[in-house]
């Protein structure tokens, strides 16, 4: 099967935001799930409750002042991008047989062989076949013909690697 497609800026920029993302969000909550828990553990059995509410107060007040600064943070790394019709953005072609996925684009060319592939991601706009945590092949759903060519290419990557349709 070959399809072609066109990684743009904002194609790139959303597997960024979906990749970063998750993982500072996961973050966020186990810092803030682990200060809670750190000044609840030096509470005393007799609490008063302006001490209870400086203890809630306190517990939420780190969470208040860092996600504005990991909001900021992140968003600075998420607007980086690469050059355009480069290796990453661009025209590409991609082709998927047997032995794997190639990406053919202007200055390079990229096989993976299905083992390669970890995980797939999908949501209404892309399809990111990953190869690690935060690097994998994007694919624009717009670049399929129709719904058939889209669901022919996840038949195809399910079949040939050993990952599970999630529903």
């Amino acid at each position: 099967m070959e399809l072609e497609i066109d990684i743009t800026r904002k194609d790139f920029l959303e597997f960024n935001k979906t990749m970063v993302t998750k993982k500072v969000i996961r973050i966020f909550m186990l810092f803030f799930f682990m200060v809670s828990v750190l000044l609840e553990s030096f509470n005393e059995e007799n609490i008063l409750l302006e001490d209870y509410l400086y203890s809630i107060f306190m517990s939420y007040f780190p969470a208040l002042i860092l996600f504005p600064l990991i909001y900021v943070i992140m968003n600075w790394f998420t607007k980086r991008t690469p050059k355009k019709e480069g290796a990453i953005l661009g025209k590409k072609k991609i082709i998927i047989d047997n032995d794997g996925i190639l990406e053919i684009s202007l200055e390079s060319e990229f096989f993976t062989k299905w083992n390669g592939i970890n995980n797939i991601i999908k949501n209404k706009k892309y399809i990111y076949l990953l190869l690690d945590k935060h690097m994998g092949y994007i694919i624009p759903i717009r670049n399929f013909i129709n719904i058939d060519q889209k669901n022919d290419f996840l038949n195809i990557v399910y079949s040939n690697t050993n990952l599970k349709k999630k529903l």
